[in-house]
């Protein structure tokens, strides 16, 4: 994958546009019942280089896959804890004795419907359904990825 020519190139650039871009966000509860949610995930190779990138959306009433997008490159950038998404927050936890998982806010999604539609993907797991698939459709990438020579 090739990043953009304006693509953060270092930390220090990831966090200034994590500024600039905060100050964009429209706040709001967002819409109370959304049709469609998407979660995605990037796992990276043991070799360090190779990755691959996955977004699954599902249907939000009944948690039917609607499309998946699956991509394999190179990093463009590498891993900083709180620059994923550029929106990293404190975690919830989504069931008891588990680990809690990071949700993001976005663009007229405030943390409350953040936490709530979160909560009501991960009944049965505790990653919401949409990581959980995207998750696993990133690491079912790399798994079958040919070796570089």
């Amino acid at each position: 994958m090739n990043a953009p020519a304006a693509w953060p190139r270092t930390e220090a650039e990831a966090l200034a546009a994590q500024d600039a871009l905060r100050s964009r966000l429209l706040p709001g509860p967002g819409p109370e019942h959304p049709r469609a949610v998407a979660g995605l995930d990037v796992a990276y190779h043991e070799d360090g280089e190779r990755l691959a990138a996955a977004v699954v959306v599902l249907d939000a009433g009944d948690h039917r896959v609607l499309d998946t997008a699956v991509v394999r490159g190179t990093a463009a950038f590498p891993y900083v804890p709180g620059l994923f998404a550029f929106r990293e927050i404190p975690a919830l936890r989504t069931r008891t004795g588990v680990k809690p998982v990071f949700v993001s806010v976005g663009h007229r999604s405030d943390l409350d419907a953040a936490c709530a539609l979160t909560l009501g993907l991960a009944s049965r797991f505790r990653l919401p359904e949409t990581t959980r698939l995207a998750d696993r459709a990133c690491r079912d990438a790399l798994a079958v990825t040919a070796p570089r020579r």
